[in-house]
């Protein structure tokens, strides 16, 4: 007589109970981690197009600026009239160097806004936009136009998630930190 092996059904409930257990413990953790791969690809985003838009106007030897927009998606967008940076951001030249987007100003590339539930907030010195200068320094833009050496952001993910505050100096140099509070 052959003996049948397998499983009992008392085996296979306990296994599943035990999966079901380190499933519950491992979901908190795996959504604080996409949050904050979430934040670092905003970052990142951010980053590359400061860094984009000051390589820009330095090989083309005058000013370029990064501002935030609600119409990525337009043929040709426009920079925003508010302080919020949640549509995303495009580069363009700024040919009259006034820091706001004429109609025959060229737009250089468009990003897209951060996915739901990840906040890009600029400081006040800049939050309209943020120019680079044909030597590649760093100037803010408040929202009534008036320039201050360098930019400061803030990117977050909600109250329980790091997150973190990039700046750029008078040079155009970037610099980011974590922050244990948003």
């Amino acid at each position: 007589m052959r003996k049948i092996s397998g499983f009992t059904l008392v085996e296979l409930m306990v296994t599943l109970a035990v999966a079901a257990i380190l499933a519950g413990i491992a979901a908190p953790s795996m959504s604080s981690l996409i949050r904050q791969n979430r934040i670092t690809s905003v970052t990142n985003d951010l980053v590359s197009a400061a860094m984009y838009a000051r390589s820009e106007a330095i090989l083309r030897g005058a000013q370029v600026v990064l501002c935030s927009t609600t119409d990525t998606s337009a043929s040709s967008p426009t920079c925003a009239a508010t302080d919020s940076w949640a549509g995303g951001w495009i580069v363009y030249i700024d040919t009259d160097g006034n820091g706001s987007k004429g109609v025959s100003e060229t737009v250089l590339r468009v990003w897209p806004g951060p996915q739901a539930g990840i906040t890009l907030t600029p400081s006040a010195a800049n939050a309209r936009a943020m120019a680079f200068s044909r030597t590649g320094g760093a100037l803010g833009i408040d929202g009534a136009g008036t320039t201050t050496a360098g930019a400061t952001f803030s990117i977050c993910g909600g109250s329980s998630v790091q997150g973190r505050i990039t700046s750029f100096n008078a040079t155009g140099r970037a610099t980011t930190q974590r922050i244990s509070a948003c």
